[in-house]
């Protein structure tokens, strides 16, 4: 990354301001590109996990040399030192040449995921008219230990220990970025696509059992989890769920469907 040259204000009391850093690029720099800061008092800068710098902000106005860029939680960080990044919303404008050695960067976080799963299932529900569901500990803690279980992309349900209802999906180490997954909400929304799709089910269409998936989903409940693993060797998700005993006739209704679609409906990224 192209050098800086940093210069530190005088401090005084204990407002924000007094952290800001005054910065310029280095007279001798050719920054291949070049963030610059609005102009507000104080821009914040932030770790490449995402964590807030308490003791350190940008000047108005500034211009910084970008390293390169990270992705995280739908927001682009360009690198302006070591380990402190500016938000693409703070920067007022990007000049020079294309940032070099652009990575896109996410780094999933299960609890997240999680919470957008949920709640894209519980808009799934109420389309479908079926009951709302509740994300557990538990249940989550179950789904991990079950997606722990298809390392290697086994996909067995005969290794559960437990009696409730699941999805299984596995795929290769870097599949997530491959179908466009940059966000924890990303995720959610890309697992129960792909689930209630049922492209993937190794049942053929045409026979009982290819939508089991969809049916898994619409009438899971009352208490759900979703497990994910990344590792070197692949990628695997278990969805787990109570036995929702009202509504088996329902489940039973899109399971043993043979047709090309269920009747069900379908819901769109931007329901919750």
């Amino acid at each position: 990354m192209k050098s800086l040259l940093w210069k530190s204000l005088a401090v005084s009391g204990l407002a924000l301001a007094a952290f800001v850093t005054s910065s310029a690029l280095s007279d001798t720099a050719e920054a291949s590109t070049v963030a610059t800061t609005k102009n507000v008092s104080v821009t914040r800068l932030y770790t490449k996990t995402g964590e807030l710098v308490k003791n350190r902000g940008l000047g108005p106005n500034t211009p910084w040399a970008v390293g390169k860029a990270i992705y995280r939680d739908d927001i682009t960080y360009y690198q302006v030192a070591t380990n402190e990044y500016l938000k693409s919303t703070d920067t007022a404008q990007l000049t020079g040449d294309a940032i070099p050695d652009y990575k896109v960067s996410y780094q999933m976080n299960l609890k997240n995921v999680n919470k957008y799963f949920t709640a894209y299932l519980n808009a799934l529900h109420k389309a479908n008219g079926t009951a709302p569901v509740t994300l557990t500990d538990d249940m989550m803690n179950y789904a991990q230990q079950r997606a722990g279980q298809q390392s290697g992309m086994n996909l067995d349900h005969t290794t559960a220990t437990r009696e409730t209802s699941e999805n299984l999906f596995g795929a290769s180490a870097n599949y997530l970025s491959y179908v466009g997954v940059k966000s924890d909400k990303d995720a959610a929304y890309f697992l129960l696509k792909d689930w209630y799709d049922d492209n993937s089910n190794f049942t053929p269409i045409g026979q009982p059992g290819h939508f089991g998936h969809r049916a898994a989903l619409i009438y899971s409940g009352p208490n759900v989890g979703l497990g994910i693993t990344n590792t070197s060797s692949g990628f695997e998700a278990a969805f787990t769920a109570d036995w929702d005993y009202s509504s088996l006739d329902g489940f039973h209704q899109v399971y043993n469907y043979t047709g090309s679609n269920p009747n069900t409906q379908f819901i769109s990224k931007d329901s919750i």
